[in-house]
């Protein structure tokens, strides 16, 4: 599990995992399906996804179903 804070428009570039991944909206938000704060997002492995952070920022939990692994 990592926890994450993210300035107001922040991009985070398109990207994918080889594992499972629970994203967790702890404040602000972000583009990405309109996340907003309490909010959950699951990520299958493989699933390529990129995000811009909203107005007041991001702050997130990344829960990972595996070993940590990323490709642009």
């Amino acid at each position: 599990m990592n926890r994450s804070q993210l300035p107001a428009g922040f991009r985070v570039p398109t990207h994918h995992h080889d594992h499972d991944e629970m994203f967790v909206v702890l404040e602000g938000g972000c583009d990405f399906g309109q996340a907003k704060a309490d909010d959950t997002v699951v990520l299958p492995a493989h699933n390529r996804y990129g995000f811009t952070c909203g107005a007041d920022g991001i702050a997130f939990l990344t829960i990972r179903f595996g070993e940590a692994t990323t490709e642009l």
